[in-house]
């Protein structure tokens, strides 16, 4: 009987881990590519607010920030690091209120390399924070 309600109880847990994850828009499988992810994300997201920017810097030029998706058709994420580097910090935001912007580094081999990642547009006092 005691393996019954500990397996029970497991499989509630892991609904329940499940559940929290599918609100967040994350999911546990690795497979899923995170291109793809961060595209839905973005997509499914009614307010302005909750997605995945991208801000491209060179030596001389700071860049504006882009949506993902408008920064992939542009530019690409041949290694997907952009799209994991978004993934990564897009559970630390308010989605109502903030965004993950990816800053990253044009090359002068026409690569793009993730400098830093923050969360921008905060209601809180700051405009960005790490």
């Amino acid at each position: 009987m005691t393996k019954v309600r500990m397996g029970l109880a497991g499989t509630l847990g892991s609904l329940m881990a499940g559940s929290v994850g599918a609100y967040f828009g994350l999911r546990e499988n690795e497979d899923i590519d995170p291109v793809t992810s961060v595209l839905n994300l973005n997509s499914s997201r009614t307010s302005g607010r909750g997605r995945c920017m991208v801000r491209t810097t060179s030596s001389t030029t700071l860049g504006q920030d882009k949506e993902y998706g408008e920064f992939l058709k542009q530019s690409g994420d041949a290694k997907a690091s952009i799209a994991t580097a978004c993934l990564r910090k897009f559970p630390e935001i308010n989605k109502e209120y903030e965004d993950v912007t990816v800053e990253v580094i044009n090359d002068s081999y026409g690569k793009y390399i993730v400098s830093q990642v923050k969360i921008t547009g905060s209601y809180i006092g700051s405009s960005s924070r790490g």
